[in-house]
């Protein structure tokens, strides 16, 4: 019975620790277009942030990163961090630029 009771105890741990482990997962929603590293420009719209994203050109903030409801944002100097909840987002915008 003893054996029983530490084998459930055991497993559970096991469990809880695999259940905990950090995922890398793909982002959905909002946040799909930011990526951990990229550079982005913020802008203020109506009292909320519009966060752009340009491939291929290097923008003023950087993502540090991207959680299910907030993204950390860098300024170029590295000295500020800014917190931003998905509610004081307006928008993600993606421009693609032309081709050459």
């Amino acid at each position: 019975m003893r054996a029983a009771i530490l084998s459930l105890a055991l497993l559970g741990a096991v469990l809880v620790t695999i259940a905990a482990a950090p995922k890398d997962e793909k982002h959905t929603g909002i946040f799909t277009p930011l990526e951990k590293g990229q550079t982005v420009s913020v802008k203020d719209v109506a009292g909320r942030y519009q966060i752009g994203v340009v491939p291929g050109l290097e923008l003023a903030q950087k993502v540090i990163e991207v959680g299910p409801d907030f993204v950390v944002l860098e300024d170029a100097s590295g000295l500020v961090q800014t917190r931003i909840p998905v509610y004081s987002i307006r928008a993600v915008t993606v421009t693609k630029l032309p081709k050459k």
